[in-house]
């Protein structure tokens, strides 16, 4: 019986220092902008961190946007070409 007791008591001492912990810490996120700024900080580092180790992925990315443009807009054009050579035509001759 004694060991189980010992044994809940230091899981409950555990859990009482995590969840002070905790609240100490959120009410600092709270009320301390220094606090704010170094974990702001931290996630900028991050952030920039994971975009210099995907530039090559991100510049496929835009390669592949911009050619999914241009063959959009060769498509458009080719499906529309007479429509658009008639309007052409009607505006040169407006002019």
């Amino acid at each position: 019986m004694r060991s189980t007791f010992s044994v809940f008591n230091i899981v409950f001492i555990i859990t009482l220092i995590i969840s002070i912990g905790f609240f100490v810490f959120v009410v600092l996120m709270i009320f301390s902008p220094a606090m704010r700024s170094k974990m702001i900080g931290r996630q900028l580092k991050a952030t920039k961190r994971m975009l210099d180790d995907n530039k090559d992925t991100i510049k496929d990315i835009h390669n592949l946007q911009a050619d999914i443009a241009i063959e959009s807009a060769d498509n458009i054009l080719d499906k529309h070409e007479k429509t658009i050579e008639k309007n052409m035509d009607k505006m040169a001759n407006m002019s």
